[in-house]
């Protein structure tokens, strides 16, 4: 795939998750593997956040002024973890929002749970690489 097209594609990405299609159908969309999505979704995620930013997003105008985020040693250790692979705290936190409401839609794309019920979540890791 030559640079051109890749662009082409990442672009096309961006604009389907913005519509809040899933990883999947993304995916099928714009004829990449899902893997690709999510680790063009990551990285754009990544890139977004300037250097020093703080650790959460932007609240929606309606939201809460800030997220809380548990204060224990497991949560710490956790992002610990993650850090190690090289995700910032506010870049960890989204990456795991994305991929578990990735999950949520397409359990109720594929029709596995009714929309808005809370789908059980298996987690399988291959390889000596992430997708993301």
């Amino acid at each position: 795939m030559t640079a051109a097209a890749r662009a082409r594609r990442r672009a096309k990405v961006r604009t389907l998750a913005e519509e809040g299609l899933s990883n999947r159908a993304i995916a099928k969309r714009v004829g990449v593997g899902e893997s690709t999505v999510r680790r063009w979704r990551a990285a754009d995620c990544a890139a977004a956040a300037p250097e020093g930013a703080p650790d959460t997003a932007p609240p929606p105008a309606d939201g809460p002024a800030t997220l809380p985020l548990p204060d224990d040693p497991d949560f710490r250790d956790d992002l610990a973890v993650l850090a190690q692979a090289g995700l910032e705290p506010g870049a960890a936190v989204t990456l795991a929002v994305q991929l578990l409401a990735d999950s949520y839609r397409s359990a109720w794309d594929y029709g596995d749970v009714p929309r808005g019920a809370r789908p059980r979540v298996h987690v399988i890791t291959s390889g000596a690489t992430a997708p993301m």
